[in-house]
């Protein structure tokens, strides 16, 4: 039973072969989810609300550049996003609204990278790049196919505009390179499990539940079945 699973998913894009029981799964994900995208939302705005005081002491240069940045474009994205969820609609775009929360977030925190290229503290906002990861791989539920394009290239964009307007000396770019590669890796990896084993349990129950149901050897219904539909029709 576990091997018939194991081979029903396929093991790079993690779909279900079965494309009804994959839209089945992407639609009980989003339902059970839907507190948990709400609470990233609610964490995300209160993150970045909260860097505006930290850009006042860190970056008092270009502070007022950095709040127009979470003010009227991050945060109003993830405002309209959180009140989403409250529509019925929201459950068949999901993906794509958590998607656009991160793709907001991620250019948010390049635009504060670049116009903040010849502070003395700017390493400091490649951390916000690791939050972003977190909350793309931990809370939004994404397939990691997806999950795993948009990461990889929010990471490859920070470091190529560090490197290109920044030019940070050879020692803080490599662990750079080193620290945003390892929080994408780990993010992935975990995603990966995360999916493969909710698929994998969708599976087993879908089988099981035909077991009940259903004849070993001829595959047909049994009495249990018939007994079953008989008694919700009566």
């Amino acid at each position: 039973m576990k091997r018939d699973v194991h081979q029903r998913i396929n093991r790079f894009s993690l779909k279900i072969n079965d494309k009804t029981l994959e839209k089945e799964y992407r639609n009980a994900s989003v339902e059970d989810s839907i507190n948990q995208f709400r609470y990233a939302y609610i964490m995300g705005i209160l993150f970045f609300m909260s860097f505006i005081i930290i850009d006042y002491k860190a970056f008092p240069e270009v502070a007022s550049t950095y709040v127009n940045i979470q003010l009227f474009m991050v945060v109003p994205v993830l405002i309209l996003c959180l009140i989403s969820t409250f529509i019925d609609a929201y459950k068949f775009y999901a993906r794509y609204v958590n998607l656009i929360t991160v793709m907001a977030a991620g250019l948010g925190i390049m635009l504060m990278l670049i116009y903040g290229a010849e502070s003395s503290n700017i390493s400091m906002v490649y951390s916000s790049v690791i939050l972003v990861l977190m909350f793309l791989y931990a809370f939004f539920k994404m397939p990691f196919r997806d999950a795993f394009i948009v990461g990889t290239t929010m990471v490859v964009g920070f470091l190529y505009i560090e490197h290109l307007i920044i030019q940070p000396s050879e020692d803080i770019y490599l662990i750079h390179i080193f620290s945003l590669m390892c929080a994408n890796i780990t993010g992935a990896s975990i995603a990966y499990v995360m999916e493969y084993q909710s698929k994998k349990e969708l599976l087993l129950k879908k089988t099981l539940s035909e077991s009940v149901i259903k004849y070993a050897i001829t595959g047909l219904y049994n009495s249990h079945y018939f007994y079953k539909f008989l008694v919700t029709d009566i």
